[in-house]
């Protein structure tokens, strides 16, 4: 047996060696490691029957009859709140099922017969702020990026184009149009100040 043979053998019997004196390490827990601040119930799954076609196929059935059995409510709707989720993608959402309890879990509003999505951009940027964004929802059309009620054609910044353009680049809000019909409005904010700004702002920039 050559040196060389002898020595990679003994670091074969060595390796092995050390390998048996190490303790197995435990198996890790991907959801806690992933996610250590969850409790505990939300990264448990305790229901065998989802292991099963079965119960998915039962599930899917179940879902299609309560949709197709679904009777519109056609009725005037006599009042109109909007509650707005700061950030509330769909990523958000995935995030708040699985803190009570799972993705399996649903929301509160998921339980609504109706459910949309929206594509939130301004006219000059993919990233939106709460300013443009407020002016698509509560104006009814999209805005560049940092201003308030106004249409495309003004920039952030950029007040002498509203008093060139002026009524022409303001967007009326819905809230305006509620009034004018006689009804009653108002709003209420907890956080940022831009959000409910739709309701009565018409500004080239947000500060």
């Amino acid at each position: 047996m050559t040196l060389t043979l002898k020595f990679f053998v003994g670091l074969g019997l060595i390796t092995l060696a050390l390998g048996a004196a190490v303790p197995k390490r435990a198996p890790v827990d991907d959801e806690e490691s992933m996610h250590p601040h969850l409790p505990r119930s939300a990264r448990a799954r305790t229901s065998s029957e989802e292991a099963t076609q079965a119960y998915w196929h039962a599930a899917s059935k179940q879902l299609l009859r309560e949709k197709l059995s679904h009777v519109r409510n056609t009725n005037r709707a006599k009042n109109i709140i909007l509650f707005l989720g700061d950030g509330m993608g769909l990523a958000t959402l995935a995030a708040a099922r699985s803190y009570i309890g799972g993705e399996e879990q649903k929301l509160s509003f998921e339980e609504f017969p109706f459910t949309g999505l929206s594509k939130v951009y301004s006219v000059d940027k993919i990233v939106p702020d709460s300013a443009c964004t407020s002016t698509s929802y509560l104006c009814g059309g999209k805005a560049n990026y940092g201003t308030i009620g106004v249409n495309g054609h003004v920039l952030r910044g950029d007040c002498q184009a509203m008093g060139q353009c002026q009524q022409s680049c303001v967007l009326p809000g819905q809230v305006g149009y509620g009034q004018r019909k006689g009804g009653r409005t108002g709003h209420h904010h907890s956080r940022d100040p831009c959000s409910p700004s739709g309701v009565y702002a018409h500004t080239a920039d947000r500060e």
